[in-house]
């Protein structure tokens, strides 16, 4: 399609994240594999 990538060394420390989709009444959840963390939600 034309893009152009470019691929740096990480600029961050692991990444966790909840969302809370509160029209569902659910949580979701994601972790980067830059580490040896998680998220939990409940």
């Amino acid at each position: 399609m034309g893009y152009t990538l470019s691929f740096d060394d990480r600029t961050s420390g692991p990444i966790n994240a909840i969302y809370f989709d509160w029209k569902h009444g659910s949580l979701w959840g994601g972790s980067s594999n830059h580490g040896e963390d998680y998220g939990i939600g409940w």
